[in-house]
């Protein structure tokens, strides 16, 4: 191709694009465009809700199409996003259907004296009316996940235990429940969020919630995830009475516990403490009944809220014997000691090649008056020593009866006594 025929056609192109631009932009000629889908906008709906208890059912996804004739220039900047539908309900005073003109709208930067409306479709929107549904409905939780091992997750809790629901009967009446979903995997720590809910049926499926209304949008949320641990029950035995560790066979029934709580509480928690026993008050078998105790601030899973402990005792042998002395300490000045209990029976227990070399003479009472500095008689625990032989002791524990005579009145009483006896009658002096 010649480069004169080149610049011929460049020369054609440019006055071409000037004509169109001043046919667009100077002559301006009309046109006309059709606008579909244009949405309406249903103004007045929050007025007919709180002062009259109405709500639009069905009507509001209403949509008008337009056919506009006006200069090219103004119809370019239109569309269905900026153009404006309103139906004015502040007149509405009833739930029925109604049929209402509309208004339209254009942007600002729109000179509207020229453009007309050559065609509307619909002419009228017909929308329906409905009073208002309200409904109060239960907050449920549901997790959809799992806990790390070790760990368990609580039961799921709410700021509130219900919201509202509202809107036309029809759609408001089959809504049984509010569902919130935690979605976790290898949860270890509580979980406190504001989360969505799902408005759900009496079936358990979901709803449709567009032409619902809720008090709230979310509700806040605890998912309490607690640490598990198992603990072993534990019982102080105070070793007494010829018994040794060696001696005493303890079964605890249970063994051992399941709890949870908070990981600082529970991993510093390494046992059940139930209770003493003393070994020296038990013969042969005995059986203890204790609570199970556990933190504050931990739950019980296992659920067992007591303990049995049963305590034997093997390898020992047992004889009674009378002690060989009841000797009195802590005696008071004033008070002369009278015992009342003139022997005291024990029972003694240890290797059985000890407790056959154990006599009376190994054995002592001994009761501690220190307490008792007033006149009376009186039932004293006495303290049984036995001695020579450390692998020995007593089972039980026991007393003597003492009598504490005030000394002063005592020896008033032998003063008078002896001045009676050798005193002479008048008669026998005058005989002498």
């Amino acid at each position: 191709m010649q480069k004169s025929q080149i610049v011929s056609i460049l020369t054609a192109l440019i006055v071409a694009l000037a004509l169109w631009i001043y046919v667009v932009t100077v002559v301006n000629p009309e046109d006309t465009v059709e606008i579909r889908d244009i949405p309406v906008n249903f103004v007045g709906q929050d007025v007919i809700r709180d002062d009259y208890g109405l709500i639009v059912a069905s009507g509001q996804d209403s949509t008008v199409t337009l056919k506009l004739t006006g200069k090219r220039s103004e119809l370019s900047q239109l569309s269905a996003a900026n153009i404006g539908i309103t139906v004015d309900m502040s007149t509405v005073r009833r739930a029925k259907s109604y049929t209402s003109n509309y208004s339209v709208t254009y942007p600002a930067n729109v000179n509207t004296s020229e453009i007309s409306i050559t065609e509307r479709s619909p002419g009228a929107i017909s929308y329906t009316v409905v009073n208002l549904t309200r409904k109060e409905i239960e907050v449920r939780g549901s997790f959809d996940g799992t806990p790390a091992e070790g760990y368990e997750v609580g039961t799921m809790t709410f700021d509130q235990e219900s919201i509202e629901i509202s809107g036309a009967d029809e759609d408001v009446a089959p809504i049984a429940y509010a569902l919130v979903t935690i979605s976790r995997t290898n949860l270890q720590n509580t979980v406190i969020e504001y989360a969505d809910f799902t408005l759900m049926k009496e079936d358990d499926t979901p709803a449709e919630r567009d032409e619902i209304s809720t008090s709230v949008d979310q509700v806040q949320v605890t998912l309490p995830v607690s640490k598990l641990k198992e603990v072993p029950l534990h019982v102080n035995l105070l070793y007494g009475g010829g018994v040794t560790e060696a001696n005493a066979f303890v079964t605890i029934e249970p063994s051992t516990i399941k709890i949870s709580g908070d990981a600082a509480v529970v991993d510093g928690f390494n046992y059940s403490p139930l209770g003493n026993i003393d070994l020296s008050e038990i013969e042969d078998v005995a059986t203890y009944e204790f609570p199970i105790i556990i933190p504050n601030q931990a739950k019980n899973v296992s659920g067992e809220e007591t303990a049995t402990v049963t305590v034997e005792l093997r390898g020992l042998s047992t004889k009674k014997i009378r002690a060989g002395s009841v000797e009195f300490i802590g005696e008071s000045e004033d008070l002369i000691t009278e015992p009342l209990t003139s022997q005291v029976l024990v029972s003694i227990r240890g290797p059985s090649e000890d407790v056959e070399q154990v006599s009376s003479n190994n054995v002592r009472a001994v009761a501690d008056l220190t307490n008792y500095n007033k006149p009376g008689t009186y039932e004293v625990p006495v303290t049984i020593y036995i001695d020579g032989f450390p692998n020995v002791g007593i089972i039980g524990e026991k007393t003597i009866s003492v009598s504490l005579v005030d000394r002063s009145e005592a020896n008033t009483g032998e003063e008078g006594s002896q001045a009676a006896g050798s005193g002479e009658s008048p008669d026998s002096a005058e005989s002498g």
